[in-house]
């Protein structure tokens, strides 16, 4: 008798109050290592008319190796991420990212920042960074690849509710800048049981990028090192996350894991990602987060295509 398949605990219903959740993120690349880390609040709004999941997001203070941003740059990076929030994201059933739902407001918002950072920040630096956010909050294909870059959009949504058994592809920010690298992921559930009260979600994954290591190395969106120089070393890369879900509810508890790729020319670089609920500072929803919806356009699942409109 085939044996009967794990049911996935029920999606959090809409509307909950939004969880509060500590996320640390480190990065070792050849000895050198930074740390990351801020609170983030996170809920699901609703379920749209097309079954897509319509989420919100906010995050606090972000704290580089334990400091907050202090030199003028830095807080003027701090800054300029500031105004992508709250935001909102829609996603797949199965936690596939693919739009932002909030791109007017985001927009309403930079207009305002822009003001005062013209006002106090100057420089060839600042220059660069203005223009790259006056193209992120302008373009959809711009502020959706630039969120692609952040490794908590990247882990939360990928790292749940898809089919066990099946291999997926996965994409994961590994080298800043560029277009994730994906990896082949496998999914496990692991059913509640006399040593732990959660549902968890285990999914583990090798390097399937197209790309070689000299593609990398470049920061080349795509495949062409062998095009264009005959030359395509192989990388080597591993990734490996645990999502644990309260059983009751379908509400994350927890999500920990890394992902580490082997690159010739640069070494081994690690990145480790930790995320705990934390119950006590959870928040109201907030009742104005759905209005910013309805100003926007009707959402499309996006296509390579749709990055060259």
């Amino acid at each position: 008798m085939m044996p009967q398949p794990v049911p996935l605990p029920p999606l959090p219903a809409a509307g909950m109050p939004a969880c509060t959740y500590g996320v640390i993120i480190r990065i070792s690349n050849n000895g050198n290592e930074q740390q990351v880390h801020y609170e983030t609040q996170l809920n699901l709004l609703k379920r749209l008319p097309d079954s897509s999941l319509l989420y919100q997001l906010n995050r606090g203070q972000v704290y580089v190796n334990q400091q907050a941003p202090s030199t003028l740059m830095d807080q003027l990076a701090d800054t300029c991420g500031k105004v992508l929030y709250p935001l909102q994201a829609v996603t797949t059933l199965s936690g596939d990212f693919f739009a932002v739902a909030n791109t007017a407001a985001i927009a309403q918002r930079w207009e305002a920042t822009q003001q005062h950072i013209q006002q106090y920040y100057n420089g060839s630096i600042a220059e660069d960074t203005l223009q790259y956010m006056q193209r992120a909050t302008q373009s959809n294909a711009h502020l959706y690849e630039s969120l692609r870059q952040d490794w908590l959009m990247a882990v939360y949504f990928a790292c749940w509710r898809r089919q066990p058994g099946q291999t997926t592809p996965v994409y994961l920010p590994v080298i800043p800048y560029t277009t994730p690298v994906c990896f082949a992921a496998t999914t496990s559930y692991i059913p509640p049981g006399s040593d732990t009260p959660y549902f968890t979600i285990e999914q583990t994954g090798e390097y399937a990028d197209a790309r070689s290591a000299e593609d990398l190395e470049q920061e080349r969106p795509a495949a062409f090192s062998r095009l264009l120089y005959g030359k395509h070393t192989p990388v080597a890369g591993t990734m490996h996350y645990n999502c644990r879900l309260y059983d009751a509810t379908g509400i994350v508890q927890s999500i920990t894991g890394e992902t580490s790729i082997s690159l010739p020319g640069s070494g081994t670089k690690t990145i480790s990602l930790e995320m705990y609920h934390m119950p006590e500072r959870d928040q109201p929803a907030l009742q104005t987060a759905a209005q910013e919806v309805h100003n926007d356009k009707p959402l499309k699942r996006r296509s390579l295509f749709s990055l060259f409109r």
